[in-house]
């Protein structure tokens, strides 16, 4: 299976979107905010790659 960021399926990278979510949200629980950082960069990415997706999809 592709890496999210190397996916143009906007299903694909939905899932990886998800568990992006949760890992941000138990980094910012258990406050470690370097980890929950990281997880937030690496989440706005996806969720860019995913909106990017959709958008080819509906042309």
């Amino acid at each position: 299976m592709k890496h999210w960021s190397q996916s143009t399926d906007f299903q694909h990278i939905s899932i990886p979107v998800a568990s992006l979510k949760q890992k941000v949200e138990r980094a910012y629980y258990k406050c470690r905010d370097g980890d929950a950082a990281e997880a937030q960069d690496d989440l706005l990415s996806a969720e860019c790659r995913m909106r990017q997706a959709k958008r080819r999809k509906q042309k």
